[in-house]
């Protein structure tokens, strides 16, 4: 071997040497330069239960006197759904379901429509979906016509017509 390479191997081997300090000193030296920071709590806010004690005036949870005045005497007097319980596709708002198509056999119409999960679900005219008592009143080539059935919050319902558009 020429001196050339002895010198770059004699080099090469001291610019290797390793660290002499040792593990503990450095992190007790790490330790002593950290500087910990703690932000202040917020103080908790009190407050005094008041315990209730029913008034001449009503509770909290009486209809304030306004709505109690447009209220019907007899919650029968106004319009009110049938009880039934609640189909698979009550469950989704109507803006979660997309009609994908309409099928017709003979003379009538069913439509495809897919839920959330990307199911396909084949509906009829009658079939009760979305969470607001929807029934289907038509299924037409272009889309389905829905009933749905909502509360005015006085106790009284009211029914309005949604069209599901095909996509």
């Amino acid at each position: 071997m020429g001196a050339s390479r002895w010198m770059l191997l004699f080099f090469g081997l001291v610019g290797c040497q390793a660290n002499d300090d040792s593990l503990t000193d450095f992190v007790a030296k790490t330790e002593a330069e950290i500087v910990i920071e703690v932000a202040q709590l917020q103080p908790r806010y009190s407050f005094d239960a008041v315990p209730f004690t029913y008034s001449k005036y009503g509770t909290p949870f009486d209809l304030p006197k306004i709505a109690q005045a447009q209220r019907p005497a007899n919650n029968r007097a106004c319009w009110q759904p049938k009880a039934r319980g609640k189909g698979n596709l009550e469950q989704y708002r109507l803006t979660e379901l997309k009609l994908k198509g309409v099928m017709s056999k003979g003379k009538g119409l069913t439509g495809l429509l897919q839920l959330p999960n990307r199911q396909l679900v084949k509906v009829s005219a009658g079939q009760y979906i979305g969470e607001n008592n929807g029934q289907i009143k038509q299924v037409t080539p272009d889309g389905l016509i829905v009933n749905e059935t909502l509360s005015d919050g006085l106790g009284c319902w009211f029914q309005r017509q949604v069209k599901l558009a095909l996509n």
